[in-house]
């Protein structure tokens, strides 16, 4: 089942997409970065989607909600976010082969980007048994995001103060997720769409901090598109790289190599072309 954090229909509105993305048909399409090694045959877990807990999430002003502790005027006590240990998530963005992300995720270990057709995402998470929530990242001003999740707690502050044990309706949960948006703005340019999932009772007790559930995730995805840059303390190249692809299944027209950092020939510009007039 999907809950709209965001309405379908403003999730699947185009973006302004670079040079390059385009797919054989004109369908709305996601992308995530991702290990190369998840989508090997010997990663076990490559078909299942992945989720981590939030409060584990290396972003500070992420888990923020999560994390802190809330006083209401006149309480001597804090009470704490009923899903405090207890929320998962994923997230993908509309922005395809950008620069910033390829080097910020691509230091540690070989990555690829992986387009996947949004409409088809939506409705494998909607007949899933489990309840995801999806919605679209509200980018903040560093200083503000504080009151904005004050703001989210105080609508909803009667749900908020109940036990984490209660039996919270979806519009409930809907209420307790919204503070989980919000981002810090020099990460505009990400066009983040996050899904998140609240933990059963079983993974709370247990303190797990990721999940992997059984939707078959392989299957979502369009292509695979390899990293323009390669460190040079990797061993293994762009061919090699598509090489490995090639031979883990995926079809040769499903396999690009990002274009991003691609040697051009010196342009010719002829300045009479661009003279202004003199007014």
């Amino acid at each position: 089942m999907l809950c709209y954090l965001t309405p379908h229909e403003d999730l699947l509105k185009p973006v302004k997409e670079v040079e390059g993305t385009s797919h054989a048909d004109d369908e709305k399409y996601v992308y995530r970065y991702v290990p190369l090694y998840s989508l090997l045959s010997t990663n076990t877990e490559r078909d299942k989607l992945y989720m981590k807990r939030l409060d584990k999430w290396n972003d500070p002003f992420e888990r923020k909600a999560l994390t802190a502790n809330y006083y209401c005027k006149g309480q001597k006590h804090a009470f704490h976010h009923p899903f405090a240990n207890n929320v998962y998530g994923i997230c993908f963005t509309e922005n395809y082969n950008c620069e910033a992300q390829w080097y910020y995720y691509g230091q540690k270990e070989p990555i690829v980007l992986i387009s996947v057709k949004l409409e088809k995402l939506l409705d494998a998470l909607d007949k899933s048994e489990e309840k995801f929530y999806i919605g679209r990242v509200d980018y903040c001003v560093q200083s503000e995001i504080q009151k904005k999740i004050a703001q989210c707690v105080l609508a909803g502050l009667e749900t908020f103060q109940k036990d984490r044990s209660t039996d919270f309706t979806s519009d409930e949960c809907k209420s307790l997720l919204r503070p989980l948006f919000f981002k810090r703005l020099p990460f505009v340019y990400e066009r983040e769409i996050r899904i998140l999932k609240v933990g059963n009772s079983a993974e709370n007790d247990k303190d797990v901090e990721n999940i992997l559930l059984k939707e078959n995730f392989r299957n979502l995805i369009g292509k695979v598109t390899i990293s323009p840059f390669v460190p040079e303390k990797f061993d293994n190249t762009q061919k090699s790289q598509k090489e490995l692809l090639l031979k883990e299944g995926f079809a040769k027209q499903q396999i690009n190599i990002s274009q991003l950092h691609t040697d051009q020939k010196p342009s010719n510009i002829y300045l009479e072309n661009y003279r202004t007039k003199n007014i």
